[in-house]
């Protein structure tokens, strides 16, 4: 079933008006998860992480695995990320 919101824990994250239009596009067909973002071991929400990373230098481990789907018609790539 198709809907124009997020799910519960998306549909409150700070996207800029500019993308708002593009986000409720895509809810529909894909799916947002977020990148679990910590300070000192503390979890920082998703709401937050903008606030906390701002002009912060990050680091980021991930494993990007990608497959060719030929059966598909049409064909199509598949990624898929995981995060260290």
């Amino acid at each position: 079933e198709q809907t124009e919101t997020m799910d519960d824990e998306t549909c409150n994250w700070p996207v800029e008006d500019k993308y708002w239009d593009m986000l409720h596009l895509i809810s529909p067909t894909y799916k947002a998860i977020p990148l679990r973002a910590y300070n000192k071991d503390a979890f920082i929400e998703p709401s937050e992480v903008n606030n906390a990373l701002q002009n912060s230098i990050i680091e980021i481990h991930f494993s990007l695995h990608h497959t060719f789907l030929s059966k598909h018609n049409p064909p199509r790539d598949s990624f898929c990320a995981n995060i260290k």
